[in-house]
């Protein structure tokens, strides 16, 4: 680094063209990142960090790469005071450390991981071959085979529900039997969205999923979560199966029905119902004492009457209301009845 910052200098005095002076070291040397953290699943750890911000207008990240750290060593031996054993660093590139990732997240993936040793990860900024920024904060965990994936994912229907049940993990991925409680996370996904995370931490094997819409297909997947030492190591995911909410739920039926005679027919009244996702009303005659209703016609909700025009013929007439809803098909409730006597009724 001395030889740079020299050589730095020579070219400012030396150079040609206009003389500026040499930068301050302080503004060279890449900073250090302060947000490493790490991801456990069954394909091993996943280290990320932003990268440091660069100067100038677009603070475009100015390091060419990055150093990595590992310290492996076992939990007997962690103590609070004694220096980690790191190994020999290895080097990667700021493209590799980019990928696909947007803006300036950075990751590195390690997957040879041997279950019981504890691991120590941290990295420091490269700039070229010669020069290094600090270290960066220091994060570490102890690693145990991942569990097993989820079997028997069943997803059934509700009204604004869908309820999950599987069965409960029993094994690792090497076959050793769980000792400790098992957690789960439920993943979902509709349409083309990503699968993401809708419960954390669950204890039990069920889980119902209360912020669907109906008539909307969602995925789900399930994978169960193994706790060593504070860390999360995540399995892998359940196979997919997707569920459909629905309503099934009638709103309740009108109440009192009011039926009365009128020159031109008969008119139907009835208080308005309070169903929040109500359609409208159905309207229904039978001479009695048959039992087979005819349905007279619908009207929207809002609308709380109906006038049978023109009128039925002499005899006993009941009518009946419905309420219905908008899902599809609709859900009807029972009806509300009101029988009318019209002219002279025959008693033969």
């Amino acid at each position: 680094m001395r030889r740079l910052l020299v050589a730095a200098c020579l070219l400012a005095v030396c150079g040609c063209g206009k003389k500026t002076p040499p930068l301050p070291a302080a503004e060279i040397i890449p900073p250090a990142v302060t947000d490493l953290a790490f991801h456990l699943d069954e394909g091993g750890v996943t280290l990320t960090w932003s990268a440091p911000p660069g100067r100038g207008k677009d603070l475009r990240p100015v390091v060419s790469g990055y150093e990595i750290n590992r310290a492996v060593f076992s939990p007997d031996q962690a103590c609070d005071s004694c220096p980690l054993p790191w190994g020999r660093p290895v080097h990667i590139d700021e493209r590799d450390a980019r990928s696909e990732l947007p803006g300036r997240h950075r990751q590195y993936r390690e997957a040879v991981l041997r279950p019981g040793l504890r691991y120590a990860f941290r990295i420091r900024p490269l700039l070229g071959r010669l020069m290094t920024g600090p270290f960066s904060n220091t994060v570490a965990f102890t690693w145990e085979t991942p569990l097993s994936a989820p079997q028997g994912l069943t997803v059934s229907p509700g009204d604004g529900r869908l309820d999950l049940v599987w069965q409960p993990v029993t094994s690792a991925l090497d076959g050793t039997p769980v000792l400790l409680e098992v957690r789960y996370q439920v993943l979902r996904a509709a349409g083309d969205w990503r699968f993401r995370p809708v419960a954390e931490d669950l204890r039990a094997a069920s889980f119902q999923d209360s912020t669907v819409a109906n008539g909307v297909t969602y995925r789900y997947r399930v994978r169960a979560i193994r706790q060593v030492s504070g860390a999360a190591i995540a399995g892998p995911v359940s196979a997919e199966v997707p569920g459909v909410a629905a309503d099934h739920t009638p709103p309740a039926l009108p109440a009192d029905l009011v039926v009365q005679a009128e020159p031109e027919g008969i008119l139907l009244s009835w208080p308005a119902s309070p169903a929040a996702d109500l359609a409208g009303y159905r309207i229904y005659r039978v001479q009695l004492p048959a039992t087979d209703p005819t349905l007279l016609g619908e009207v929207p909700a809002g609308t709380e009457s109906y006038f049978d025009h023109p009128a039925p013929g002499a005899g006993r007439w009941q009518y009946g209301v419905t309420a219905f809803d908008r899902a599809t098909p609709a859900n009807e409730s029972a009806a509300a009845f009101a029988v009318l006597t019209v002219g002279p009724v025959s008693t033969e």
